[in-house]
């Protein structure tokens, strides 16, 4: 069984905030999506996960931290599973600049 947990990275400097034309007062979200394996080990991979607005963060957040799965997904389906649970997409604040990143893991042998 995998679960997942949302961490947020920040806080952002000021400067990155200005040369993605962002407003710093408005909340956004961006950090990694951390995969555990089972209930007892440590955190086993994570994804990459592009900046997004507040609600879609929160929203996400709050799927995100109670979603399991027989087998590891990629972001991309984990993306299509939430959007299919909650009926709302997530609203991807870099997406145009190749920010979001599908990326595919593999589950070693012997894990």
């Amino acid at each position: 069984m995998y679960r997942y947990e949302l961490s947020l990275i920040g806080p952002l400097p000021e400067s990155w905030w200005a040369a993605n034309g962002l407003n710093p007062t408005v909340f956004y979200g961006g950090g990694s999506l951390t995969i555990f394996k089972d209930s007892v080990n440590g955190p086993w991979s994570e994804y990459p996960i592009a900046v997004m607005d507040g609600i879609s963060w929160g929203r996400f957040n709050h799927w995100a931290n109670k979603f399991t799965s027989e087998s590891v997904l990629n972001l991309e389906e984990i993306e299509e599973a939430y959007v299919a649970y909650s009926k709302y997409p997530i609203n991807w604040v870099l997406d145009a600049g190749g920010a979001k990143q599908y990326v595919t893991l593999t589950e070693p042998s012997g894990v």
